[in-house]
């Protein structure tokens, strides 16, 4: 395995298994949950952007603007899929779907997609 590959593995593992928690039991169960799910989804969608525009040649700040645009387009769409999904299979709408929380959990998603891109910057600082 590539240097780092254990920590990803183990990152994306705690992802799935915290989400299957989630979904299992509830948004109330643990207040803080939805905030780090957000926080690691924003993480994970732009290592993801990152990793898919590695061959582009593009200076730091739009690399950035980049991770920014499609971590905040996959907040907002992960929004979108929640809200209709249980309409669909409930008949009705969540209840607890607001402005607020629909802002919180965008800003979450941008503070992990932020967070990836920092560790981004400083790893690729290293190599140069």
């Amino acid at each position: 395995m590539k240097k780092g590959s254990m920590g990803n593995v183990l990152f994306y593992g705690a992802f799935v298994l915290l989400s299957c928690v989630y979904a299992s039991k509830g948004p109330d169960w643990i207040w803080f949950l939805d905030d780090l799910l957000h926080t690691m989804g924003g993480m994970i969608i732009c290592s993801f952007t990152l990793w898919d525009s590695r061959n582009v040649d593009m200076s730091w700040w739009m690399r950035g603007v980049l991770c920014a645009g499609v971590v905040a387009t996959a907040g907002i769409a992960w929004e979108e899929f929640r809200y209709y999904f249980r309409e669909v299979t409930t008949g009705h709408p969540e209840n607890y779907i607001t402005l607020d929380d629909t802002m919180t959990d965008l800003v979450y998603d941008l503070c992990g997609g932020y967070l990836r891109w920092m560790y981004f910057m400083v790893a690729q600082h290293g190599k140069d």
